[in-house]
């Protein structure tokens, strides 16, 4: 049978009427010490009957999950956090209405030089530019201005070096670069870490499907080679994505697990030149396998009305 206006009408009001929260918390666990220290999912949670995963449906290219819902909404995202396996995390949490974009950006914003342009000192007879002669005296002097957008960070920054030159008991000629110019740095801003777009929509009495799109960039390296040649900071980036869609009720977690990538760390123990000699002290290097793991919790909020 189909619905009558009013029943449409009160089908929208019902919706409207409410609005979805999204808790999200994101955590890297060393693969190695999750082993050692049972970490899992259960890590939080008191003791007695504990949530019970199952597998949670998934389309096109999604990544497999895990849907707990017994217990759920008991699950401490931040007590989870301290777990010795965990090695770095992010917690975040935001409320949109059924059928709207949530964006969730935990990112971090970091300078790097991308052009170094270099201009020597204008030549003066009593100045030492090219061919005058090494300086019985001499004065140096460095000024630095830096130029800012309208969020406060720097874009440029130009470093003026003027020598002055006493060429009065000249002995040798003197490169036009000792005698000082003007070095000029344009700065730009690298954005790195998470950005999470979060589609819920009420599809039925509190059931959400939630559609996510989780994608991370994330800085490897400067180019050593060009960086030694010209100063220029060259960026080597890695950007990677996890996309799902699945159900879930109010309170419900969806449990996904990310890719692995190496991470490496170095140790070093004594004290001042005997320590870097190896002398009372000892360096320790290694490297392991982090997993990236992201939980999403839902839940249903009235936001006046009928709800």
């Amino acid at each position: 049978m189909l619905k009558s206006v009013g029943e449409v009408l009160d089908d929208v009001a019902e919706v409207a009427a409410m609005r979805v929260g999204l808790e999200v918390a994101v955590y890297w666990v060393s693969t190695t010490r999750a082993d050692e220290s049972g970490f899992g999912i259960s890590a939080s949670r008191p003791r007695g009957p504990g949530p019970a995963p199952g597998p949670a449906p998934a389309a096109g290219d999604a990544t497999g999950g895990l849907l707990i819902s017994r217990g759920a909404s008991t699950l401490d995202f931040k007590a989870l956090a301290s777990d010795s396996a965990v090695v770095d995390y992010r917690i975040a949490n935001t409320v949109v209405q059924s059928g709207v974009v949530a964006p969730i950006a935990l990112t971090t914003e970091q300078n790097y030089v991308y052009s170094v342009s270099y201009e020597p000192a204008e030549e003066s007879g009593s100045g030492g530019g090219a061919g005058t002669t090494a300086p019985g005296s001499e004065s140096l002097r460095e000024t630095t201005e830096t130029e800012r957008d309208d969020a406060g960070r720097e874009t440029k920054v130009t470093t003026t070096r003027t020598r002055t030159v006493d060429a009065a008991s000249a002995s040798a000629p003197v490169p036009a670069t000792a005698t000082g110019g003007t070095q000029t740095y344009q700065i730009r801003q690298l954005e790195t870490g998470l950005a999470l777009a979060a589609l819920p929509r009420l599809i039925g009495p509190r059931r959400i499907h939630l559609a996510l799109t989780l994608s991370q960039r994330r800085l490897v390296r400067f180019d050593p080679e060009i960086k030694a040649r010209t100063g220029i900071q060259l960026p080597e980036v890695s950007n990677r994505a996890i996309r799902n869609q699945t159900v879930l009720g109010p309170g419900e977690t969806l449990v996904l697990s990310g890719y692995e990538q190496d991470a490496a760390s170095s140790d070093s123990s004594g004290l001042g030149f005997l320590g870097r000699a190896g002398i009372g002290g000892g360096t320790k290097a290694g490297r392991d396998k982090v997993r990236m793991v992201l939980l999403v919790r839902p839940t249903l909020i009235p936001s006046g009305g009928r709800g």
